[in-house]
């Protein structure tokens, strides 16, 4: 249970590396809010998918890296929308 908690921290941090190349960079604290809300969100859908596809199946944990490489994209939409749309209410 441990490395797969380690593998889903892993994959959301690297899904906060790789949206730091997007346009919403906010100094640090916009950095250290993208690697807390990519982290959150995929230990949170690793957490979820345990649920619906338990650890000792076969072949399960492919499916458990995928749903926390979601829930790293949505915890990074979570985080960014609000400001996305702020920013898009000020335009028109």
């Amino acid at each position: 249970m441990i490395d797969e908690v380690v593998a889903w921290v892993a994959i959301g941090a690297a899904a906060s590396l790789a949206a730091m190349v997007l346009p919403f960079r906010r100094g640090v604290a916009g950095i250290v809010l993208n690697i807390v809300a990519c982290v959150a969100g995929a230990v949170v859908a690793g957490l979820i998918s345990t649920l619906a596809i338990p650890l000792g199946r076969p072949h399960a944990g492919p499916w458990h890296l995928f749903f926390a490489a979601l829930g790293a994209m949505a915890g990074l939409l979570a985080v960014h929308a609000p400001r996305v749309r702020l920013h898009l209410s000020k335009l028109g």
